[in-house]
């Protein structure tokens, strides 16, 4: 007599278990007895909800990413793209050869010239449509030609009317634009600022008005004035010439040397002049209109619709060109919009190879779902699994535009953890479908045999994907509430995409399997179904051992045989030991490190060019902006000015292009006046400064300024919005701590200016005085993805656990099935040390995902080591390797044949998906097959006694229960059953319950 006794979690388990079942009972042979209906409900229902995938918008602006909305970049970057558009976008362009100091280099050069020329986009729209224009600046300050100009003024009334409109799109570029730049700082003389002030400033303004326009475009083929008959004729001494020295462009009217332009090995003669060099760079500057509707691109960029369609026809441009360059010559080139041209072609290139593995993957769950003949083979059953993981993909991401949910980059992922979850379900319920079919008693009866093998199929098999999905859900769920974006918006995803999917295995799957069970009994051909064979014809692959399959019979008369005997048992500790003790060794190395251009091909345009860029050009680093806004600039002049200063003295920047110092000249030698020790009155300040700006030797930082009105030549300069300075960081070469110690050290500069200044006073909360630069979003996320990471498993797997001890109600089968989930991912990203890998978002997001995957595999072998009816704890763990096993092992396989192809993947991202999503299922699958039963055959809880009291009410209640199953039948049948001896049947079935069906 079973003792009536039990805690509070044993009354919970039993309970909990015993519902689960009776639901799963008669939802399974409600859906088996009307299966075309229930598919055509979830046809529907995908049509009806998934329609909203038309609405999915992607993001992919990187700050909308991977940094929380309150993040310091983050909120610059908004204000930045909302507040002050850049006015134009930079095409660049570089030459490589042995000597790019040759005639041969300078025909290519003309020949550039003449293509960019020559591109046009649909509408008609070229190179000089889009072009950002500046004034030629072509003046003579000689005092032979300022007499000429004083004499020439006194007959007439020159006038300035030329002004700069202070809208954001007078700026010039906040990179490496060095327009207007008459000489370097060195050449400025003193007495240089005294011939400016000595000429009138009406002259002065009338030689200003008369400046022509010149497309923007940084090609030194401009100092032999774009002729390609001169050009064709040069000599390599004429060419080593001119680049040597500073000359005056024919084309824009300034002093203007190449040097800077040249890079790689660099090789001078005796007099100190450049006569080789590797590498030359080319920019074309395209214009940002902004009267015209603005577009933002993949990047977070803004640029108007004639703009961005003719950086694209410049690529296709490139591209061509490229490939007729001569020997010994090559051409890289890169834009704004390289980057969404490259990752499209890349997402269609790697789509087409994810194609080719769900192909394999197909082909071997068709394999092991059914057996080789052609009426026992499933291929319609496995479309159908396969279908419903689709569906739930579908309705999960429209659902979710519908309630306008965001889809970041990274959703792209969730087909992998929908499938490796979805097949799993699949497999689990095939397998208790075929460990119900291996006993004849239910065979027996001839009316309703499908849907109540089915019932009885699901009822054990949907307390098992119950538990995962849960899990799942629960380990998914706590992502929603994490600070990065993309992170959060895959948990959101993934959370409405597993209830879907479990809903729709339980339902479209079970249906299509009484389908094609009736299809199969029936003796039709597996792929035609109007051919029916003979009773006699029915193809006997094998009625024994073999109608198994390879993998349930490894499972039974191999792993669960010596897998647990004493000498394995002690192997297996011990490998789990060492890899642990690896795997943490491996975390505690483990770096963070991210890189756009993981996500770009190798051999891609854009990677050869970045490439060749940091090998020749090895000082220059990424660029970034100081930005002042509604500063009070009577006050805050010299705090500002101190801080260009010390910006320009940093360790961690190679160039500064600040105004500062300039000024400080300016004003001291015309005016007399130190601003060093004496600060200016407002009146003082918009006087010097706009006669600065409009100089010869301030004029190239006008374009740096936001004005609240506009200004011409000779008139004070207007209340200064926002200003403007760039610079470039100096190249880092020790990882990621060399580069945050930089950016938290101008940040900290920054910072203690911004306290120090004063804004104005009707600028509210608007004034601000901040640094930026788009790469300093990798170096943030830098900053904070190991915490972030660690956090999110660690709230994911508390959350896992919490669900597993409520739906098993077991203590000790919680802790056993949560250690096995712990370790797993301890392993995974202990070993991506091992692997080259590093912490960024993408390894964030798959590391949550191995929390899910994870989970599964254990999940199972646990709840069927507590339904074991066996005796000993090794005995109750064989069983549940035999019964539920290859489910486990079939279901994480076929996952991983989904994603092996992209073991020759081009991008880095790609790659590294591939080796951190094969550490999931190779350790996943070794904890949860291997480790855990082990683990439960040594330290496994016993059956309750409720669940012991439990089994034995289900066996000796079986006969007296048996008028409800036979009612069932009847309502199934409209109310008609077959002639059939009732007792016979009832005896079926208590015997079913006494062989533990549907175990083994």
């Amino acid at each position: 007599m079973v003792e009536n006794s039990g805690n509070i979690l044993e009354k919970l388990s039993v309970r909990s278990k015993t519902s689960l079942e009776n639901f799963f009972y008669r939802w399974g042979f409600t859906v088996a007895t009307h299966p075309g209906k229930f598919v055509s409900i979830c046809v529907l229902a995908t049509v009806l909800f998934g329609s909203g995938i038309i609405l999915i918008k992607e993001e992919s602006r990187p700050d909308k990413l991977i940094l929380p909305a309150t993040a310091e970049y983050a909120v610059n970057t908004e204000w930045i793209r909302s507040k002050v558009a850049i006015p134009l976008r930079e095409n660049y362009a570089g030459i490589v050869a042995d000597n790019v100091l040759t005639p041969e280099v300078m025909k290519v050069l003309i020949d550039l010239h003449e293509k960019v020329k020559a591109v046009s986009t649909r509408d008609g729209k070229t190179w000089s449509d889009v072009c950002f224009r500046v004034p030629v600046t072509k003046i003579d300050l000689g005092e032979e030609s300022l007499r000429r100009k004083r004499r020439e003024a006194n007959n007439s009334d020159a006038s300035a009317t030329i002004s700069s409109s202070g809208s954001h799109n007078d700026w010039d570029s906040a990179f490496d634009d060095d327009f207007f730049k008459e000489s370097t700082e060195e050449d400025v003389k003193p007495k240089q600022w005294t011939v400016y002030h000595s000429i009138p400033e009406s002259l002065y303004c009338s030689i200003i008005d008369t400046l022509e326009e010149a497309c923007l475009e940084s090609n030194p083929v401009e100092l032999w004035s774009y002729d390609k008959d001169v050009i064709y004729n040069l000599t390599q001494e004429e060419i080593i010439r001119v680049f040597n020295h500073e000359i005056i462009s024919p084309v824009f009217g300034r002093k203007t040397k190449y040097k800077m332009e040249l890079g790689g090995k660099i090789e001078k003669n005796e007099k100190g002049e450049i006569i080789k060099a590797e590498s030359l760079l080319m920019t074309w500057d395209v214009k940002v209109d902004i009267t015209q509707e603005m577009i933002t691109d993949t990047q977070g960029l803004v640029g108007d619709a004639a703009g961005l369609e003719w950086e694209k026809e410049w690529i296709k441009s490139m591209k061509k060109f490229a490939k007729e360059m001569p020997s010994g010559i090559k051409l890289h080139f890169l834009n704004a919009a390289c980057w969404g041209d490259i990752l499209d072609e890349t997402l269609i290139q790697e789509g087409i190879v994810l194609v080719c593995g769900f192909g394999i993957m197909f082909l071997y769950v068709a394999m092991m779902l059914g057996k080789p003949n052609m009426i026992e083979q499933r291929p319609f059953l496995t479309l159908a699994g396969l279908g419903s993981i689709a569906f739930s993909l579908i309705i999960g991401c429209g659902f979710c535009a519908f309630l306008s949910f965001p889809f970041m980059t990274l959703n792209r992922v969730m087909p992998f953890l929908i499938l490796g979850i979805g097949i799993d379900d699949m497999f689990v319920i095939m397998q208790c479908f075929n460990n119900l079919d291996q006993h004849d008693s239910l065979k027996k009866t001839k009316m309703g045999t499908i849907p109540e093998r089915i019932a009885l199929t699901l009822k054990n098999a949907g307390v098992s994907i119950t538990l995962t999905s849960l899990t799942d859900i629960a380990a998914f769920g706590v992502g929603c509430l994490s600070t990065i974006p993309s992170l959060r918006s895959f948990c959101l995803y993934a959370v409405v995409g597993i209830s879907v999917l479990f809903i729709f295995q339980c339902t479209l799957f079970v249906a299509c399997l009484a389908i094609d069970q009736k299809r199969l009994e029936e003796r039709r051909n597996a792929f035609l179904f109007c051919i029916q064979y003979e009773e006699d014809k029915i193809p006997r692959s094998s009625t024994k051992n073999y109608d198994k399959g390879l993998i349930q019979m490894f499972f039974d008369k191999i792993l669960s045989k010596y897998l647990l005997t004493k000498t394995s048992k002690v192997i297996v500790i011990i490998s789990t030991v060492f890899l642990l003790a690896s795997g943490i060794y491996g975390n505690v190395h483990l770096r963070q490190h991210s890189d756009a251009l993981w996500f770009i091909p190798e051999d891609s345009y854009m990677v050869q060019f970045i490439r060749m860029f940091n090998t020749n050009y090895p000082k220059i680093g990424y660029p970034g902006l100081l930005v002042a806004h509604e500063m009070n600039w009577t006050e805050s002049l010299p705090i500002f000015g101190e801080l260009l200063e010390d910006l320009q003295e940093s360790p961690h920047l190679h160039e500064i292009m600040q105004f500062y110092t300039s000024l400080k000249d300016f004003v001291m030698d015309v005016y007399e006046i130190d601003l060093s020790e004496q600060q200016l009155n407002e009146q003082q300040f918009s006087t010097y400064m706009g006669k600065f700006l409009w100089s010869p030797y301030g004029a190239r930082y006008k374009y740096f300024f936001k004005l609240n009105d506009t200004f011409s030549c000779g008139e004070s300069l207007p209340d200064i919005k926002t200003a403007i300075v760039p610079f470039h960081f100096k190249r880092f070469i020790d990882g990621s701590q060399e580069h945050l110690t930089a950016m938290n050290a101008i940040k900290s500069l920054v910072r203690n200016t911004s306290r120090d200044v004063t804004f104005n006073k009707n600028s509210g909360d608007e004034g601000r005085v901040f640094f930026w630069a788009q790469i300093s979003i990798a170096w943030e996320v830098d900053e904070i993805i190991k915490a972030e990471m660690y956090k999110n498993l660690a709230l994911s797997m508390g959350c896992v656990m919490l669900a597993i001890l409520i739906l098993l109600a077991n203590l000790k089968m919680c802790l056993q099935c949560g250690i096995c989930v712990i370790i797993t991912v301890i392993d995974v990203s202990g070993f991506m040390h091992f692997w080259g890998l590093s912490i960024d978002s993408v390894a964030c997001t798959i590391l949550v995902l191995s929390v899910g995957l994870s989970v599964d595999y254990a999940a199972h072998i646990c709840l069927a080591f507590m339904e074991s009816r066996k005796g000993s704890k090794t005995e109750r763990a064989q069983d549940a390797l035999r019964t539920i096993g290859p489910a486990v092992f079939n279901g994480g396989f076929s996952t991983f044949l989904g994603v092996i192809l992209l073991i020759n993947a081009q991008t880095v991202a790609a790659f590294s998906f591939f080796k951190i999503f094969s550490l999931v299922v190779v350790f996943g699958l070794f904890h949860g097959l291997i480790f855990l039963p082990v683990l439960l055959s040594l330290f496994g809880s016993e059956p309750s006694l409720l669940e012991k009291k439990a089994r034995h009410e289900r066996i000796s209640g079986g006969e007296s229960n048996c008028s409800k199953l036979l009612e069932m039948h009847s309502l199934a049948e409209g109310g008609h059953l077959e002639e059939m001896a009732s007792d016979q049947y009832c005896t079926d079935v208590k015997s079913g319950l006494k062989n533990g069906y549907p175990r083994s």
